[in-house]
């Protein structure tokens, strides 16, 4: 490539790190220099796909606005010099190691926004220094919008970074909630071509339904069900109701893959559609028709992002959303919801060095359990500015905002002034930067060798030659015991293996967690110690959600093996033919073939 360019000219092929699809790029560069950004039109995921924000990095790459060198704040505030990297350094460490002898190392903390996890040295290093200082003073953006999930995964699977996957390529019926992937391209999803995706779902004969209170881009192109702001568990345990008081439920789904159903079966009998559509804006008819639509479909998938996530009820939406993909007989089966295999066990890494953790450790203010070892970003403030040992005096922010991104932003603002010290890494002086002794410059993810780490088992892909995605016929596990589509997914898959290991290690009162708490219900409803209210402090973006005292427990399925099941539960009955019933509702409709492992 390039004989015919300027001396100098060469082209470079890369990835986007703006947000989860990782879209293929191709650079231009000149002596040294970037002149320009296009879609890789050879990538094998992407094939010629960016959107505007990835094009546009050459702006911000080339950008005169841009931190370049290390900035220290004038005394008077009035603005920022220009220092060099061994003045600042020094000046830095030499404060953070006054506040240390003086208050220990708890007393500094770190918050790093969305950004930083597009790197993979950054978080090892930053994990490596909040660990040798002791610090359990560390917030992430992922408070705001993920954490709730990976506190469904943990108590679900016994991991937080194992994640359901929607299986779009071959999925029949996908309903989706929370979600705008024709402007965000998708999240914990690696489809970076998830347009196409949703339309062959309809092209090949499936749906795709829309949940979400406005009438988004994605909304527009396929079946829109509006559902109130916060209204997505009301609808979800609705939706449970239907599927067992109809008797709708993949039995031998149940019994081969949870425990706990006959709990849940009960907890749901407490919200028909009927109870339940003045909370979640869906009509009870509506309702009932889409719970028996996902029970009939081939191969559905419920899948849910981050408008899910910022309600009062994200963690237990979160749970609610395996629960009815597994009840439908969906979860861990092509078509379904399925778990990816990373080629570096991600997973395992994480368990083995003890940063996979939920709930080991609680914060000073509000009591909150930690995700993935960190702390809701909402009580930072406090931290800040309540008296007491282990107070939070000094904070490095890398990649993040919390001036204008936290909730409470004012109270945030305000506290952020009490610190001793205050450090920002960034690309730009930012709200945040105007309050900082210092800012340190960033390299772009055009400037540095890298690696999608965090992202490996979510990629959604055809890894070997399988059934059509058209084809009606429950795919069957490849000779290997794994999934013949996708990354790995499915039965057998390295996650689920991980799984499998990890309950053997678990402890005893993490086994005893993970079947349906009687006392974990719904929204609204909570009992002494416990309760749903307690699914918003997993996430706990705000600091008046302090009512929870501890975290709800849910279901951990059992997971398949390379060619065999294990059962960890039973049904609460054996599997019923389709008939009439005496209280007069629809028979139940004919069911697809059972998925199995075997």
């Amino acid at each position: 490539m390039g004989h015919n360019r300027p001396m100098g000219t060469t082209q470079a092929f890369t990835y986007c790190r703006i947000c989860e699809p990782l879209c293929g790029l191709e650079a231009t560069v000149r002596d040294g220099g970037l002149l320009q950004i296009r879609p890789d039109r050879r990538h094998p995921l992407s094939k010629g796909f960016a959107c505007p924000k990835g094009i546009a990095m050459t702006e911000v790459q080339n950008d005169p606005d841009r931190v370049v060198h290390p900035l220290r704040r004038r005394a008077d505030g009035s603005g920022f010099d220009r220092v060099s990297w061994d003045e600042a350094l020094d000046d830095i460490a030499g404060r953070l190691n006054a506040i240390r002898r003086r208050h220990g190392g708890e007393a500094i903390g770190w918050y790093f926004g969305n950004p930083a996890t597009f790197s993979y040295s950054h978080p090892l290093w930053m994990n490596g220094f909040m660990a040798a200082l002791g610090s359990p003073h560390f917030y992430s953006a992922g408070s705001q919008d993920t954490n709730n999930r990976f506190a469904a995964s943990a108590l679900l699977y016994g991991s937080p970074v194992l994640v359901p996957i929607p299986d779009l390529k071959r999925t029949d019926l996908l309903l989706m909630l929370g979600a705008n992937p024709h402007v965000s391209h998708g999240s914990l999803i690696t489809a970076p071509r998830v347009k196409d995706d949703l339309a062959a779902i309809v092209r090949r004969g499936g749906r795709v339904i829309v949940g979400d209170p406005r009438r988004t881009e994605t909304a527009r192109a396929y079946e829109h069900l509006p559902v109130l702001p916060d209204g997505d568990a009301w609808l979800l345990l609705s939706l449970l109701n239907v599927l067992f008081d109809e008797e709708l439920e993949d039995r031998d789904a149940c019994a081969r893959q949870a425990t706990g159903v006959r709990t849940l079966r009960r907890l749901a009998a407490a919200f028909p559609p009927e109870e339940t559509a003045s909370r979640s804006g869906v009509p009870a008819p509506t309702a009932r028709a889409l719970a028996r639509d996902l029970a009939a479909a081939e191969r559905a998938v419920v899948y849910g992002r981050t408008g899910t996530c910022l309600g009062r009820y994200g963690t237990l939406t979160a749970f609610l959303i395996d629960a009815v993909t597994l009840v439908t007989g969906n979860l861990d089966r092509p078509g379904g919801g399925i778990f990816g295999g990373s080629p570096i066990r991600v997973d395992e890494i994480l368990r083995l060095s003890g940063l996979a953790t939920y709930g080991r450790t609680r914060s000073r203010v509000g009591g909150y359990p930690d995700v993935l070892g960190t702390f809701p970003a909402g009580v930072m403030a406090e931290e800040i500015t309540t008296p007491g040992p282990g107070r939070l005096r000094a904070l490095l922010v890398s990649a993040g905002n919390p001036v204008s991104s936290l909730p409470g932003s004012a109270a945030v603002d305000a506290a952020l002034d009490e610190l001793d010290l205050l450090v920002c890494i960034d690309l730009y002086v930012t709200d945040t930067g105007r309050k900082a002794d210092y800012v340190l410059p960033a390299t772009t993810f055009l400037e540095r060798e890298d690696f999608p780490l965090p992202f490996l088992q979510n990629h959604l892909t055809r890894t070997s030659r399988g059934p059509s995605p058209s084809s009606r016929r429950a795919a069957r596990p490849a000779r290997n015991g794994r999934s013949s589509t996708t990354s790995r997914g499915g039965c057998g898959s390295a996650s689920a293996r991980s799984v499998r290991n990890g309950s053997r290690t678990a402890s005893a009162s993490a086994r005893r967690r993970a079947a349906w708490s009687t006392r974990c219900c719904a929204p609204d409803r909570t009992a002494t110690g416990t309760g749903c209210g307690a699914a918003a402090s997993a996430c706990a973006n705000s600091a008046n959600a302090r009512t929870a005292s501890s975290s709800p427990t849910t279901t951990a399925p059992g997971r398949c093996g390379a060619g065999s099941c294990t059962r960890t539960g039973a049904c609460t009955s054996p599997r019923r033919r389709s008939s009439p019933r005496s209280n007069g509702s629809p028979p139940r409709p004919p069911r697809r073939p059972s998925s199995r492992c075997a």
